[in-house]
């Protein structure tokens, strides 16, 4: 979580907050995101800016690999 928390900006710092991220194993990180993504961020066929921003953090966890 440290390493990902390096690469995140403010903003998006602020959505992992709102969505109250409590664990530390990157997977559940990542589905819990996803989730909140499906649930709260979509309108008819977009994203909603939070969504982008859901979307951001979710390839930047891609890329620790």
């Amino acid at each position: 979580m440290t390493e990902l928390l390096k690469k995140l900006t403010n903003e998006e710092k602020a959505v992992l907050e709102k969505i109250n991220i409590v664990s530390s194993d990157m997977a559940e990180i990542e589905e819990q995101i996803a989730d909140y993504l499906q649930l709260h961020c979509l309108t008819d066929n977009d994203l909603t800016e939070e969504g982008l921003i859901c979307e951001n953090i979710l390839n930047k966890i891609g890329s620790l690999d």
